[in-house]
């Protein structure tokens, strides 16, 4: 005969697991402690966006540029539309961000535009208009702000 235990048998206290704490929320401050001193040294010496004492430039470090646009073709103008009065111009600067807007106005075949509060102290200036696929138009500050960019398409 085998040995049941007792109905009232308790086997006595049992050790409990020891419990690991979870590493995680220190881990997450401490990560956003050093993103956040990142953050301030990049801000505090310029990265995001240059020195923050330019915020705005004065007038007198602007200048507006003229134009002229001409449509060439002579007997069809297919594979121009996007060279019609309204159209928008962009002046970029030589990493091609924009710099400045304006919009085309005349009509046939013949524009003019005018762009304002283009901002001084660029290597070169380029004029762009149409789609995409148009190149760039390149002139240095004084031609740009004097001369004016002469643009001729077909």
């Amino acid at each position: 005969m085998t040995s049941q235990p007792s109905p009232h048998y308790y086997p006595g206290p049992q050790p409990q697991p020891r419990r690991r704490r979870n590493p995680t929320p220190w881990i997450v401050l401490v990560i956003a402690l050093a993103a956040a001193a990142t953050s301030v040294t990049l801000a505090a010496t310029g990265v995001f966006g240059g020195d923050s004492r330019q915020l705005t430039p004065v007038a007198s470090e602007m200048f507006t540029v003229h134009g002229t646009v001409t449509v060439n073709c002579s007997t069809s103008c297919l594979g121009y539309g996007d060279i019609t009065a309204g159209a928008q111009v962009e002046i970029v600067d030589n990493s091609n961000s924009v710099l400045a807007v304006g919009y085309l106005t005349g009509d046939n075949g013949t524009y003019d535009f005018t762009v304002e509060e283009v901002p001084r102290g660029r290597p070169l200036y380029g004029a762009h208009v149409g789609n995409v696929n148009r190149g760039v138009i390149w002139e240095s500050e004084e031609q740009a702000s004097t001369t004016g960019f002469a643009l001729s398409i077909g």
